[in-house]
C-alpha cells in the first residue's frame, strides 16, 4: 500500500479481568496517480454529497481522497425540512413510502432530506448531460489496499451498464442460509404476504457476472456508487415524489430488473462509522 504509515499504541484495562486494545492510526494515505487517472478519465464528474455545516467530515474526505480530483455537491439538510410541508407540497408521498416498505415504515426527516441529496444529483446530471457520474457519500473511506484492483472491475463492465456499486453493505458473501431465506420469500410473495413481487425476490441476491462483477441484487448504503443518465432518469422518475430511502431506491428499482446493475468484487469504499465508533449518522438521528 503506497504512501502509508500506520503507528500503534496497545492499552490495557481491567473490568472482570485484564482486556487488552490497540489503536492504529493510519497517516499519509492517499489515492495513486494511476486510480485518480483512471477515475478522471472514465467519469465525466466525481461528487461528494455532504452539507455546508459538515465541515469535519470535508476535512477527513480531504485526507482520505488525498490525489483524486472530485467536487463536494452540497444536498438538503433535514434543519431545513419540515416533515408536514414536505407532504403537503408534493415533496415526500408518506402513503406510497409506507406502502413500498416491507415494514410499512413512514421515513424520517433524515432520510428524506438523503433521498433528496442523491435525487439532486440525479436531476444535475439530466440536465447537464454528464453520462457517467461516479458518487460517493461524505463518510465513504477508501480501502486503500483493493485499489489497484479498481481497473478490472471498470474493465469488465459491460457497455450498457446502468448502476455500479462501489460500496455496499449486505449480501457480500452468499450462503446456504441466504438461499435458504431467498426461497421462503418466494413462497410468501406467492401467497400475497409480501410487498416484493416473485420477479424482485428472484432478483434478491447478487450474481456471478466476472471476475471483479456481480450482478447486483438488493443492498444496503450509498457510500459508494456510480451511475450512467439512463439510470439516473429511471432513478429520477421513481424518486419523484420522494417515496424511498436512498438505498432502497436502488436495490428496488434493480430487483424490479429496471436497471443494468453490478457490485465489485471486492469492494472498494467502507463507511466511516465502522471504523470509527465516535462518528454518529445524521440521517437516523
Amino acid at each position: 500500500m503506497k504512501g502509508v504509515n500506520f503507528s500503534l499504541r496497545c492499552f490495557a484495562t481491567k473490568h472482570g479481568g485484564i482486556n487488552y486494545f490497540c489503536k492504529v492510526k493510519i497517516t499519509d494515505l492517499h489515492i495513486s496517480p494511476e486510480i485518480s487517472d483512471l477515475l478522471q478519465k472514465y467519469f465525466d464528474k466525481i461528487f461528494v454529497v455532504t452539507l455546508p455545516r459538515f465541515t469535519d467530515r470535508q476535512q477527513r474526505m480531504n485526507e482520505y481522497l488525498k490525489g483524486l480530483n472530485f467536487e463536494y455537491f452540497y444536498g438538503a439538510d433535514k434543519l431545513e425540512l419540515n416533515y408536514e410541508d414536505a407532504k403537503s407540497n408534493g415533496t415526500y408521498d408518506e402513503a406510497r413510502a409506507k406502502s413500498l416498505q416491507r415494514q410499512g415504515k413512514a421515513l424520517n426527516l433524515g432520510e428524506i432530506a438523503c433521498s433528496l441529496s442523491h435525487r439532486n444529483i440525479y436531476s444535475a446530471m439530466i440536465k447537464e448531460g454528464w453520462q457517467r457520474v461516479l458518487i460517493l457519500e461524505d463518510d465513504a473511506l477508501p480501502l486503500y489496499d483493493r485499489l489497484d484492483l479498481l481497473n478490472d472491475s471498470i474493465k469488465e463492465l459491460p457497455a450498457n451498464w446502468e448502476l455500479v456499486y462501489l460500496g455496499y453493505l449486505k449480501h457480500e458473501k452468499i450462503t446456504f442460509g441466504l438461499k435458504a431465506k431467498q426461497f421462503f420469500y418466494k413462497i410468501l410473495s406467492r401467497l400475497g404476504l409480501m410487498a416484493w413481487d416473485y420477479k424482485m425476490i428472484k432478483n434478491l441476491l447478487p450474481r456471478p457476472y466476472s471476475p471483479h462483477l456481480k450482478r447486483a441484487g438488493f443492498h444496503d448504503c450509498t457510500q459508494a456508487y456510480a451511475i450512467t443518465r439512463s439510470a439516473a432518469e429511471k432513478l429520477m422518475a421513481a424518486q419523484t415524489p420522494v417515496v424511498y430511502r436512498a438505498d432502497d431506491l436502488l436495490s428496488s428499482t434493480i430487483m424490479k430488473g429496471e436497471l443494468n446493475a453490478f457490485v465489485t468484487e471486492p469492494k472498494f469504499f467502507d463507511q466511516e462509522i465502522f471504523h470509527n465508533a465516535a462518528l454518529i449518522s445524521d440521517i437516523r438521528n
